[in-house]
């Protein structure tokens, strides 16, 4: 199998585990980016090179999908698990990150040069809606709570939280914080999880 994860030019990008845990799926950056499945022993079983040079990952395992936003090529590409196989795509312009809903039914898509937050259903394939806050640039990482959507912009030094629901996915502004320089990562522990940092 042949994957060149963090060799030369291509770096680990992003890390998605099954729910079980006894997987894991790496997308790595540069020249023909791909996509690696590990199993829990380390074992790379699966690959992937047809995702974008640029890939972040998302993941449905109620649909069984890996959802990988490339920038350099405007694609929201969807992968079935078992294979990696690319079962469809989307076009999205500049996507840099995308977030599945605690329940499974909707993807939420950054576009850090668009300014936006994309809502995307999973079920029915279709891009609902778009949403701009032109007064906070550069959402970058995002992650979704059940009916809280946080997102951090990088360069802004903020974090916004939008609120969603089934009934309303399409995220509204609720609040903004100010945090320290350049926030990129961010995540959300559930409240029965002990949380570490």
């Amino acid at each position: 199998l042949e994957a060149p994860v963090a060799t030369g030019d291509n770096v680990v990008n992003d890390v998605v585990l099954t729910p079980s845990g006894d997987a894991g799926f790496v997308s790595y950056t540069g020249a023909g980016g791909g996509v690696v499945r590990f199993e829990e022993d380390g074992t790379p079983t699966q690959f992937s090179d047809a995702v974008g040079d640029n890939t972040r990952l998302s993941s449905s395992f109620r649909f069984n999908c890996l959802y990988a936003p490339s920038t350099d090529d405007d694609l929201l590409r969807f992968l079935f698990t078992g294979d990696l196989v690319v079962e469809g795509n989307s076009t999205i312009t500049d996507p840099f990150d995308s977030t599945v809903s605690t329940d499974g039914r909707f993807l939420y898509i950054s576009s850090t040069t668009g300014n936006s937050i994309r809502t995307f259903d999973i079920g029915d394939n279709v891009l609902l809606d778009t949403v701009l806050d032109t007064s906070i640039e550069n959402p970058t990482k995002m992650t979704h709570t059940g009916n809280r959507l946080f997102v951090a912009h990088g360069d802004s030094d903020t974090v916004s939280v939008y609120s969603t629901s089934a009934a309303n996915p399409v995220p509204v502004l609720v609040a903004t914080q100010q945090v320290g320089d350049n926030p990129f990562g961010i995540s959300y522990c559930q409240p029965t999880a002990i949380c570490q940092q």
